[in-house]
């Protein structure tokens, strides 16, 4: 599946989402006032994550923090099969 990178939530603390993710805060980058965030679940899947640097500042994350993801499932989308 895919999402856009800017319609992933993100929060330091466990959420009760469905669909909430455990992930490792691997690296930031910056442009600009937007920040991407590289993320990698318990799983090995990796996440990027687009949000202002606004409202990251707040969370007061490192590298090698556990961050929890999650987003509206009516934002993803199944990638069909390769055959």
């Amino acid at each position: 599946f895919v999402i856009s990178a800017d319609l992933v939530n993100i929060s330091t603390h466990p959420t009760g989402s469905l669909n909430e993710l455990k992930c490792q805060f691997i690296s930031e980058e910056f442009i600009g006032s937007v920040v991407t965030l590289l993320t990698e679940s318990e799983h090995g899947s990796e996440f990027k994550i687009q949000k202002q640097q606004r409202e990251i500042s707040e969370l007061d994350i490192q590298p090698g923090s556990t961050l929890y993801i999650n987003w509206d499932l009516a934002h993803a989308h199944l990638l069909p099969s390769i055959t």
